[in-house]
């Protein structure tokens, strides 16, 4: 009887051990999803290198030396205009609205990518280090990380959709200027 108690003993040990290790802590689910989200954002830093908020800048300052010129010269009331006149024109005020808000765009993408790498590291953080509440006191449970990680996903994606769309925004405004520049 002693070594059937001692046998019972040990398979019940090695099943939960068996059963322990299968699982996962609260969270541990979401860590592809949250280091897919910072490959993203590093990604979308990257490609942002080649903007440089002072390039955009320079390129507002041409315009806008264009059209004092264009003012200038519109005070000669002698002066004509071609329909070409009018589409360099045209070209450069386009160019203007392309690039108006580039400079604090490109800043603000910048300060939002930190934040945005901050969060979700601190979320993989928690899940890696097993954390059970948060600074508030809330229990971090898998319904907490489901809500979190939805959350931070959904800044993550806003983040690249607004990377995309000054990404836009600025190619457009600095093609445009290069190609009306003077010859």
């Amino acid at each position: 009887m002693g070594r059937f108690k001692l046998l019972l003993q040990i398979t019940a040990l090695l099943g939960g051990v068996v059963v322990l290790a299968g699982c996962t802590q609260p969270g541990e689910t979401h860590m592809d999803a949250l280091e897919q989200a910072q490959s993203e954002v590093r990604q979308g830093l990257s490609d942002m290198a080649p903007w440089k908020v002072d390039s955009v800048e320079a390129d507002l300052e041409r315009i806008a030396v264009r059209f004092k010129d264009l003012d200038w010269l519109t005070t000669d009331t002698t002066l004509t205009f071609s329909v070409d006149d009018a589409d360099i024109v045209g070209d450069w005020a386009r160019a203007r609205r392309f690039l108006k808000d580039g400079p604090g765009r490109l800043r603000q993408l910048e300060r939002d990518a930190a934040l945005c790498l901050a969060q979700t590291q601190g979320l993989l953080d928690a899940i890696e280090g097993g954390a059970q509440v948060d600074a508030q006191g809330t229990p971090m449970d898998e319904a907490y990380y489901s809500r979190e990680v939805a959350r931070e996903l959904k800044v993550v994606a806003g983040w690249l959709a607004a990377w995309e769309e000054t990404e836009r925004l600025i190619r457009l405004g600095t093609e445009l200027e290069q190609a009306a520049r003077p010859k």
